[in-house]
């Protein structure tokens, strides 16, 4: 009788020790795993994130890129995917809407184009303001495209250029720990997990430059450095912080 306890008792002492292995085991490999996803999610976002940041302003005025640039949300206007181009033939004084221009047949009506003169992209004070309007009417077979903005001025007739553009905006919630991704207007979800999210802008000479950004800073800015952390809300060890660069392009300062 007594042997038959003592083995009980071993045979119990092993199994529990089994379990506790096996528990232990299985805590560390998840642990692990949302360790990696977590890494995998928050490399995946910092660098669309930069890769969008990189192109912003991409054919638009120095005067029009930027939006928006706060320690938390950054808006900027980007020509889509390199898009349509078009070269005003017929824009030579202060009132048309109705503007004759090449490949009208690449856009699009309701698209928001902005309109500018070539050479003056950089200019901060250009010698004719570039504006931003909307297409409302496209007519092919006289290459017209009809704007719902007139010409506050004279422009320049083949030296004026029509681009196409989209607004981007990415703003961090603290509340909802979460990064929206915002395209004209529409909420996309980006990310979840963020536990932070900030931004730092810098000019051409590295001097950190005042967020939110002023509009003559704006024209100023040549780097941001994007710092993330993300945690897992199930698992207290699953956490990574992330930082970047971001060497803005099509700036007046860009090198």
């Amino acid at each position: 009788m007594i042997e038959m306890l003592v083995a009980t008792a071993i045979g119990v002492s092993l199994l529990g020790a089994a379990v506790y292995t096996f528990t232990k085991q299985q805590t560390i490999l998840r642990d692990q795993n949302a360790d990696t996803a977590v890494r995998a999610q928050g490399r995946l976002a910092i660098n669309k994130i930069a890769k969008d940041m990189k192109s912003a302003g991409a054919g638009i005025p120095i005067n029009l890129k930027f939006e928006t640039a706060s320690s938390t949300v950054f808006t900027f206007k980007v020509n889509p995917n390199d898009g349509p181009t078009a070269v005003a033939s017929n824009i030579v004084d202060a009132s048309p809407t109705t503007v004759i221009a090449t490949d009208v047949g690449d856009y699009s009506v309701g698209q928001d184009v902005v309109v500018y003169i070539l050479g003056e992209m950089y200019d901060p004070t250009p010698t004719s303001p570039s504006y931003v309007a909307k297409v409302t009417a496209i007519d092919t077979a006289t290459d017209t495209l009809t704007l719902d903005t007139a010409a506050t001025e004279e422009y320049i007739a083949y030296r004026t250029v029509i681009n196409p553009y989209d607004t981007i905006t990415y703003t961090y919630s603290a509340a909802n720990d979460n990064i929206v991704r915002t395209v004209n207007g529409v909420n996309f979800p980006f990310i979840d997990d963020v536990s932070s999210m900030s931004f730092v802008y810098k000019d051409k000479a590295e001097a950190v430059l005042t967020a939110p950004l002023s509009v003559a800073d704006r024209m100023k800015l040549r780097k941001v450095e994007l710092t993330m952390s993300f945690q897992d809300p199930m698992v207290a060890n699953a956490k990574v912080d992330l930082r970047t660069d971001i060497y803005v392009r099509n700036t007046a300062d860009a090198s």
